[in-house]
């Protein structure tokens, strides 16, 4: 990573955002400004409803659609989410990016990949070099605590295979393309906020998977279900209007794992034969995780469900995959544990109890020596310093890519967290087992079912 947050002027924040380094304003004009810097140009159209407007950007060069966004937030930041999550699909698969400049990366074979100690977590990594050990792939070097690692650009941008690097077959490896996915990529203002959000979505994803392996296939726990009639003023105007735009009911669940970073899903109740509405959102401050997750879920409601149909019928041969990926909570929610929301956290990156506790921690660094706050700058590494702790403490280390070269006004980062679980692809259809830490539970509750 480079020190460009630091050495740009950073506009006031927007305080209703602990994890924005800038006002959705400032933002937006930074994308915008990265947007022409590209030669692109840009198309917004608003789907959904007056109530639920889910601004769409798409980015065009000489006229051919070249990548997409959406947004979600209030109606400012929205529409700042939507430009920043276009960019970030840009340059997930473009050839001016770092990850795939000329000469950034290297053809190695999966055992070689395999034979870094840092990707002894990541199974899909494994598996590929216990089936295909000598098969080639273009690998991109990622930064992390222990020295850099190389990783198979396949993995982590799903496009890929359509436009290989030369050299790069993808025959070899193209029955784990189920696996590619773009988790753990995010755009932000800065390269620092860019990382905080890319680590967060790990973590989110980490824990979503969890949920719907402990719930569907090992069926060993009850959802922790908020009452939301507990929720700050705030939250629980978000929480009617999330019902609003659903048409139904909404539930909000505490998925947070033993890392002890709060994670929240939002899914509304609906028909459980068909797919599920629903959002997640992860955070070190409770309420922004439960916050992110029913504005995701608003932001659902306003998808063709074309495409979650499709995903569900995929699955049609693996029925209990299929169970995960509709993700029918409804009858689990009888035997539901109650809680509040929770308030961020625990300081230490410990949670020995699997995460009752709530921990009030407002994850801000210490006031400066002038009794003045933080920068902005200042609170975000704060901030992504304590989630690398929280995962440290697990035996669980982040590596970070950054694709947007020195001249851009944005940033866009890879992470990948060798070990944290993955297995929430299978909701969009993808027929997969688990991809790290959840390997034991799916495991343990299919030695289950062969003793019945």
């Amino acid at each position: 990573m480079d020190s460009r947050a630091s050495r740009r002027e950073e506009p006031a924040v927007d305080g209703g955002v602990p994890e924005r380094s800038m006002s959705s304003d400032a933002a937006l004009r930074r994308a915008r400004d990265e947007v022409g810097r590209l030669g692109l140009t840009a198309d917004v159209e608003w789907l959904g409803s007056a109530r639920v407007p889910v601004p769409v950007v798409q980015l065009r060069r000489d006229g051919c659609l070249v990548a997409s966004g959406s947004g979600k937030g209030t109606a400012e930041r929205s529409l700042a989410s939507a430009w920043y999550e276009a960019l970030e699909s840009f340059y997930m698969s473009w050839r001016g990016s770092r990850r795939l400049a000329p000469g950034a990366t290297e053809l190695m074979t999966a055992a070689a990949v395999a034979g870094q100690p840092a990707l002894t977590g990541d199974l899909v990594v494994r598996r590929w070099a216990a089936d295909f050990p000598g098969a080639v792939a273009a690998c991109a070097p990622m930064d992390g605590p222990r020295g850099p690692v190389w990783y198979p650009v396949f993995l982590s941008d799903p496009g890929y295979h359509d436009r290989p690097l030369p050299g790069d077959s993808v025959a070899p490896y193209r029955s784990l393309l189920r696996y590619s996915s773009s988790i753990g990529t995010a755009a932000g203002a800065t390269p620092g906020e860019a990382t905080l959000h890319a680590i967060g979505e790990l973590i989110e994803h980490d824990a979503l998977s969890h949920a719907m392996l402990r719930w569907f296939v090992a069926g060993d726990t009850a959802p922790r279900l908020v009452d939301p009639t507990g929720l700050p003023p705030h939250l629980r105007r978000l929480h009617d209007a999330a019902a609003v735009a659903a048409g139904a009911g909404v539930h909000l669940i505490d998925l947070t794992t033993d890392l002890g970073v709060p994670v929240y899903l939002a899914i509304a109740h609906r028909d459980e034969s068909g797919p599920p509405v629903f959002g997640t959102g992860a955070s070190l401050h409770g309420t922004h995780a439960a916050e992110r997750a029913l504005r995701e879920l608003m932001q659902m409601t306003a998808a063709d469900p074309a495409a979650a149909l499709a995903a569900l019928a995929s699955l049609a041969p693996w029925p209990l995959l299929a169970e995960c990926a509709r993700l029918p909570v409804r009858s689990l929610l009888t035997s539901a544990d109650r809680v509040s929301l929770r308030d961020g956290a625990p300081p230490d990156g410990r949670d020995p109890n699997g995460a009752p506790t709530p921990v009030a921690d407002d994850g801000r660094v210490e006031a400066r020596p002038d009794g003045g706050e933080p920068a902005a700058g200042d609170r975000i590494a704060s901030a992504t310093g304590r989630l690398s702790r929280l995962l440290a403490a697990h035996g669980i280390d982040v590596y970070l890519s950054e694709l947007t070269p020195p001249e851009s006004t944005i940033g866009v980062v890879t992470a990948v967290a060798p070990g944290l679980e993955r297995f929430s692809l299978v909701y969009l259809g993808l027929p997969i087992v688990p991809t790290g830490r959840g390997w034991d539970l799916w495991t343990g509750a299919m030695a289950r079912r062969r003793s019945l």
